[in-house]
């Protein structure tokens, strides 16, 4: 084993949570390094199919508190102005504009490599080490963390689990992620129509899924994901002409015919949390504790919610000495984010059953109550609001002022 390293904070994974986490412990001063596998050949060539993120306005603002909003924001993003969601018909069951102005836009849709790329830069101007190699072992004790990689040994007083759904911190604290099957998987593109998507992000409940166009810089690319029965995906993930009919029976009536695509791939969708956020100095966060279904969006806004409420519970490094002091906070954290995340699971699974079903009164009773939410302006503001997560039982840092 190579030499010892001591810092105050230890995150492990290699996406945007990861890297936002180590940033915000970075700007609160804590010594920070980030453990990530070596960059894939197929990253490092830029051989990967583009991968597009809703931002809510409360991911907004932690990308401006690490002063890097107008980088993320530069490349192929888009604005949402309005949100249209359709059934069956041939017309939206609901239209979501929002009447007061700071509202809009309801979210921004950027590129998901673009985002890492300027993470990555800003923190290492903040001063985290990055330390690229193979995670061997995890030990989350009380009295320290200790993290085994092929190059060094790492000492923490705090190991974040950001390293996603196979999460390794997560199995070394002893923590299962409880999930439900959908089945369905997400198929991810990007698409080219022959009508502007104007700034509209819209989304049709199918029998099988839900379908979500999500509108880029270009007003003929959208960004899409078609939740489907695993066979379908097989097919759509072929590409080619194939994939542009299949796209174009769907939504033709609203975007024309969709005349290019580009490297569609698909992932399995599941639904479902951990029993405990934290043991000993081990916290988790992002999908290493949850995940959900992507009808609505909310997968990165929500971890990037547990992330911020992480930084207002360890507020100091004083925090750190004392396990006692540290596992206050850490329960704090678990009650605040746990009670979140349950209200988003139950909102997207309910969404995804009560649109997909076709039973006679889950239909009509469909039908009407979003007839009568499209002609609540008041309502539908409100769910904006919460959904742009800056209202409610919310980090201070992106709290609406």
């Amino acid at each position: 084993m190579g030499n010892e390293r001591t810092y105050d904070v230890c995150v492990v994974g290699s996406g945007i949570t990861a890297l936002v986490a180590a940033g915000i412990f970075a700007q609160k001063n804590f010594s920070v390094c980030v453990v990530a596998p070596p960059l894939r050949e197929e990253i490092e060539s830029g051989d990967i199919p583009p991968r597009h993120y809703s931002i809510s306005a409360s991911s907004r603002r932690i990308f401006e508190l690490l002063q890097v909003w107008e980088e993320v924001n530069g490349v192929d993003g888009g604005l949402v102005r309005g949100i249209e969601v359709w059934g069956s018909a041939s017309r939206p069951l609901i239209e979501f504009l929002p009447t007061i102005d700071r509202l809009s836009p309801l979210a921004w849709i950027l590129e998901r490599q673009n985002i890492v790329s300027v993470l990555l830069v800003a923190i290492r101007g903040l001063g985290v080490d990055i330390i690229e190699s193979e995670l061997i072992s995890v030990a989350c004790a009380e009295d320290t963390g200790l993290v085994h990689l092929e190059s060094c040994e790492l000492r923490a007083s705090l190991i974040v689990g950001a390293d996603g759904r196979n999460s390794k911190v997560r199995q070394s604290m002893g923590v299962s992620l409880v999930t439900k099957t959908i089945g369905q998987e997400a198929v991810v593109a990007v698409v080219k129509t022959e009508k502007s998507h104007q700034n509209f992000a819209c989304q049709r409940f199918l029998q099988t899924g839900p379908i979500a166009f999500l509108p880029l810089s270009d007003p003929h690319l959208s960004s899409i994901v078609w939740s489907c029965e695993p066979s379908e995906a097989q097919r759509l993930t072929e590409g080619g002409p194939f994939f542009n009919e299949a796209v174009t029976s769907v939504f033709g009536h609203k975007y024309g015919e969709v005349i290019d695509s580009r490297a569609p791939m698909s992932f399995g969708i599941e639904s479902g949390g951990v029993s405990s956020f934290f043991s000993g100095r081990g916290v988790l966060v992002g999908e290493s504790a949850h995940v959900m279904h992507p009808l609505a969006g909310q997968g990165l806004n929500t971890a990037l919610l547990d992330v911020a409420s992480l930084a207002e519970c360890i507020d100091n490094k004083d925090v750190l000495l004392t396990y006692s002091s540290l596992r206050r906070r850490l329960r704090r954290y678990e009650r605040w984010r746990k009670a979140e995340v349950l209200k988003m699971l139950s909102v997207t699974d309910g969404l995804n059953s009560l649109f997909c079903s076709e039973k006679i009164f889950v239909s009509l009773f469909r039908k009407l109550g979003a007839r009568s939410l499209n002609y609540s302006p008041f309502v539908k503001d409100f769910l904006i609001s919460h959904a742009a997560g800056v209202y409610g039982d919310v980090p201070e840092m992106v709290r609406q002022k």
